[in-house]
This record gives structure tokens, C-alpha cells and sequence, in this order.
């Protein structure tokens, strides 16, 4: 393989989309990738703890749970609550179901309600990068900022994200890269569905 490139000071630019004879293709297809694999090494690097300390071994334990069982779990359980959803739902149908998603999952009805969508979402709308979710090489939290970003797209347009974000080298860019190039994505279908990421709505 050959060395990874990053690309992250290079501006977003649509030329990179070839634009076909009916204008556009799309949105832009950037190149997202890590500088090197995120390897146990480099994972303790990156948490800068002390190699082979109790430190290191616990983020590399927490990482290894993350990846290997919270993934496939919350994947299961986002299928299961998509299952509830369906579109031809009159208004007390659809209640019902978030009423049964609410029971299920302890929460107040509101959030049964949004639990359901997202889950809906997910699965019809950002299937490649729900597969990754649950090989556990997107984190569970940046899966449920990738669909709160794309609620105020239209299902192609969302479709049109996946396929993009999918094609990123999740498992290896950091946090603040994966915000930052999510938020430049979406913004090319117009700052109105841009929504501010944790780090901006914290005000840092």
C-alpha cells in the first residue's frame, strides 16, 4: 500500500467532481485520509499516555470494546427501531410505534419519536456508512452527528452524502477532521442545512 495522503489544508473544492452534460455530478468528492494508519501505537500517541502503562492499556481496552461490541450492538438496535417506521403511518400509527421505541428504550416519547427517525434515516438513507458503524470504524457518535447534519436534506441528497463519507478513511482521520469535512460536505446543498458541530455549539 502506499503511504496515506492527507489533505486536510487543501481548500474544498467542487472542480474535483467532474461535471457531466446536464451540469454538476454532485457534491464534490474530497479525498479523506490520515496521515498513517491508527494503529494500538498510534492510538496511545494520540491519547499521549505513557506506552504500556495502565493508561495505555486502558484506552487501547476501551477503543478494542468500542470497535468489537458497542458497534454491532447499537447497529442491531438501530434496524430494530427502523423496523418501527414507516412512511404510509397515519399520525396515531406513527405515534404507537414511538410510544412502543420509547418503552423499549426507557425515554420520554419526543425522544422515541426522534429515535425512530434517525433510525429510519440510517438505514435507508446512509446504509455504506451505517455498514461501517458497525464494523466499528465510525464511531457511534460521530454516526448520530453524521445523521442529525443530514436531516434537512432531502433522502438523494442524503444518499449522496453516504456515499462520500463511506469512501473516507474513517477509521484513521481524527475527530476534529471528520467535523470539519462532514460540515464542508453538507455545506455545498447550502448553509441553511448546516447544523454547528458540539465543538461550536459549546462556544469553544
Amino acid at each position: 500500500m502506499g503511504e496515506f495522503i492527507d489533505r486536510s489544508d487543501e481548500p474544498f473544492d467542487g472542480s474535483r467532481d467532474q461535471a457531466g452534460p446536464l451540469g454538476p455530478a454532485g457534491p464534490p468528492r474530497a479525498v479523506v485520509r490520515a496521515r498513517r494508519p491508527l494503529t494500538p501505537q498510534a492510538l496511545v500517541e494520540r491519547a499521549e499516555v505513557v506506552p504500556r502503562s495502565i493508561e495505555a492499556e486502558t484506552v487501547l481496552r476501551i477503543h478494542r470494546r468500542r470497535r468489537e461490541q458497542h458497534a454491532a450492538l447499537y447497529v442491531a438496535e438501530m434496524r430494530d427501531l427502523a423496523s418501527l417506521w414507516s412512511e404510509d403511518d397515519e399520525h396515531d400509527e406513527k405515534t404507537l410505534h414511538a410510544l412502543a421505541a420509547a418503552a423499549a428504550l426507557r425515554v420520554k416519547l419526543p425522544r422515541g419519536e426522534d429515535r425512530v427517525r434517525d433510525a429510519h434515516v440510517a438505514v435507508e438513507h446512509l446504509p455504506a456508512c451505517l455498514a461501517r458503524a458497525g464494523r466499528g470504524e465510525i464511531p457511534v457518535e460521530w454516526f448520530e452527528w453524521l445523521i442529525r447534519s443530514v436531516l434537512r436534506l432531502s433522502p438523494a441528497q442524503r444518499l449522496q452524502v453516504d456515499e462520500r463519507v463511506a469512501a473516507w478513511q474513517l477509521e484513521a482521520i481524527d475527530v476534529e477532521r471528520f467535523y470539519r469535512e462532514l460540515r464542508l460536505l453538507v455545506e455545498w446543498f447550502g448553509r441553511a442545512v448546516v447544523q454547528e458541530s458540539p465543538e461550536e455549539q459549546r462556544g469553544v
